[in-house]
C-alpha cells in the first residue's frame, strides 16, 4: 500500500514539474509583442502577437490583424504581405 502512494506522488510531482517548465519556457520566449494596424481592401483592423524575434512578433501580429479582413486563401496572402499602417511596441 505505500509503495502504491509513493509512486502516485512521485507521478504527481513529475508531472506538475513538467507543466511548470512549460509554463515558464513558453512565457519566456516571447520577448518581443507588437500592436499592428493594416488596412486592406478597405477595411481596418488592429492584431496584437508576440514572439521570440522582432520578426516573429510583427509577421504573428499582421497575421493577427488580417485574419477578420480578408477571406480566402488568396486575400489572406495580399493581406499579410501589406505595409502595416501603424506598428506599436508593447515589449521590445
Amino acid at each position: 500500500m505505500k509503495s502504491r502512494l509513493t509512486i502516485v506522488v512521485a507521478v504527481t510531482l513529475l508531472v506538475i514539474g513538467i507543466l511548470a517548465t512549460l509554463v515558464y519556457m513558453s512565457m519566456s520566449q516571447r520577448q518581443y509583442e507588437v500592436q499592428v494596424c493594416i488596412t486592406f481592401d478597405g477595411l481596418q483592423n488592429c492584431g496584437t502577437a508576440a514572439g521570440v524575434s522582432r520578426d516573429d512578433a510583427l509577421t504573428a501580429s499582421i497575421r493577427v490583424a488580417c485574419a477578420t479582413i480578408s477571406s480566402g486563401v488568396t486575400d489572406s496572402i495580399a493581406c499579410n504581405r501589406t505595409e502595416p499602417d501603424s506598428a506599436h511596441w508593447i515589449r521590445d
